[in-house]
């Protein structure tokens, strides 16, 4: 599986990872950058916490949790591949502002 790590400074798309195995090592960020999780499947917007073991599942619901969790400094938004849409409960356009 490949997921993408969506930041306001980063965009990159990362091979071969299952759910189980998130990483982001293979990229540089600054110090203190916290990191969330989308999972479509797996995920829930309402009781997961944005992390690898609880990953939210809409992009749209994930970047609005994180910035509220995080609304100045470095974070990262890792998301699972797969289908994102109107039937996984995704809503359009997402909006991302640096």
């Amino acid at each position: 599986m490949k997921f993408v790590s969506l930041t306001v400074f980063v965009l990159a798309l990362l091979a071969g990872q299952s759910s189980a195995q998130w990483q982001t090592t293979n990229l540089a960020y600054p110090a203190g950058t916290l990191h969330f999780f989308v999972d479509q499947i797996t995920g829930n917007d309402a009781t997961g916490t944005g992390s690898a073991a609880s990953p939210w599942r809409t992009i749209s619901g994930g970047y609005t949790r994180m910035v509220a969790a995080v609304p100045v400094g470095p974070a990262v938004l890792n998301v699972q591949e797969g289908y994102y849409g109107l039937t996984t409960g995704e809503t359009f356009p997402v909006i991302m502002k640096s």
